[in-house]
């Protein structure tokens, strides 16, 4: 029942997140509720709350709410990185998350951690790339860009295009 009550939960918090005029505090209890109800799901919850994070930080909550709900989705994500440390899908979820929020740093190191578990794996070196683009990091951006088009013939033209834009800009 417990799985099912979560299902539930995180659900009303992804409806929730639908409406005209988001209201914060309700989708940070339903998602609360969804993560703390039952260990089954967790997973899933903790990665919509990373996806959907932008959505609500970028709302109309007061800065109390939009604090208070960043605290408890990093607590979470970060949580999830070192519970399933040997998972390149975990730390990929809070390398983006925390790029997305502006902790670079300590996003590229989940972010490397995910290279080092999944090397040829192509979102995780474009997850690279924008964290150092993001830190005004162009030539290492590019220098990862690069590779991928390295590990990846097929996607070479288009990482030679992503470099020129960034050189370019």
């Amino acid at each position: 029942i417990q799985p099912m009550l979560a299902n539930t939960k995180l659900i009303s918090a992804l409806s929730a997140l639908q409406q005209q005029n988001i209201d914060g505090p309700l989708v940070t209890g339903h998602f609360r509720s969804a993560y703390e109800t039952s260990r089954l799901g967790r997973p899933e919850v903790v990665e919509q709350i990373a996806s959907n994070a932008v959505t609500l930080l970028t709302s109309k909550m007061t800065m109390e709410e939009k604090n208070v709900f960043f605290e408890f989705a990093r607590q979470v994500v970060i949580k999830q990185a070192e519970d399933f440390s040997q998972d390149a899908r975990h730390q990929i979820v809070a390398g983006s998350f925390l790029s997305t929020t502006g902790a670079l740093d300590e996003a590229l190191a989940y972010l490397d951690r995910a290279r080092e578990l999944m090397p040829g794996k192509q979102i995780i070196y474009l997850e690279i790339a924008n964290a150092y683009l993001n830190k005004g990091e162009k030539d290492k951006a590019i220098e990862v860009l690069r590779y991928v088009g390295e590990i990846s013939p097929d996607h070479k033209d288009q990482m030679e295009e992503y470099i020129r834009q960034i050189q370019q800009g």
